[in-house]
């Protein structure tokens, strides 16, 4: 059996890219405030701030806030704020700076200078901060970690899986990495899928044409709008060319 590789290449009106620039770890250095939920709490909102604030690091175990059900990430109760300073460059302005955490069965609310700047998702939380970061001085960066779903637009987290024990979420590791920022071009692909089909293109429900068929999908991050044009280049191992378009 013969193996392909896919590459993509682009070519934009502005600097883009694949790899990060620069990614800068900010797991230690947060004041920790693990909260319960009333009777009733707002799921459309995060829990309020209330109780006392503790130095901590957002990483590793989820804490449990006073009378707040325990046990594991699907059936525990675990809400807390986080919040640091973090300095921003100056010559960070103008390109991507994103807050990215792994994360098991958990979601993260993330604020910068006391506006909302999105929702980190279990599994590969991400979220745009460039939009509300203010370049060369100090910034707040406060994160209301939930998996119960307050704040996020979505319930709690209720599936579990074969693999769930693998992903630690009966251990309360809610962070499977140190959050970090991510510097990168201000657009840039972010990932790219290939999809290949050998009964080719459904005709009619069951019948395919027979034509072998390889779908390709460019998912691409922007904090700004921008023409592009996209290579899709399909060579063997050694190198050699099969097809370029």
């Amino acid at each position: 059996m013969k193996k392909l590789l896919v590459s993509m290449v682009a070519a934009v009106t502005a600097a883009w890219g694949f790899a990060a620039e620069n990614a800068v770890k900010i797991g230690d250095g947060w004041k920790v405030l693990a909260v319960k939920a009333a009777d009733g709490a707002d799921l459309k909102k995060c829990l309020p701030e209330t109780g006392e604030w503790k130095d901590g690091s957002l990483a590793g175990k989820i804490p449990l806030a006073a009378g707040a059900k325990g046990g594991n990430l699907i059936d525990g109760e675990y809400n807390v704020w986080y919040k640091r300073n973090v300095d921003i460059p100056a010559e960070w302005k103008g390109k991507s700076v994103r807050f990215e955490q792994d994360l098991n069965f958990c979601a993260e609310v993330v604020f910068v200078n006391g506006k909302e700047a999105g929702v980190a998702f279990f599994p590969d939380g991400t979220v745009e901060l460039a939009p509300f970061l203010k370049f060369g001085q100090p910034n707040e960066i406060k994160v209301f970690a939930t998996n119960r779903g307050f704040g996020t637009g979505e319930g709690p987290t209720m599936y579990r899986g074969r693999g769930d024990w693998g992903r630690s979420f009966n251990g309360n590791n809610a962070f499977a990495s140190a959050p970090r920022l991510v510097v990168r071009t201000p657009a840039y692909i972010d990932d790219v899928y290939a999809n290949p089909s050998w009964r080719g293109t459904e005709m009619t429900p069951g019948e395919y044409d027979g034509k072998k068929k390889l779908t390709v999908e460019v998912e691409v991050e922007s904090i700004d709008s921008g023409k592009a044009e996209f290579e899709v280049v399909v060579a063997h191992e050694n190198g050699q060319v099969a097809v370029s378009k």
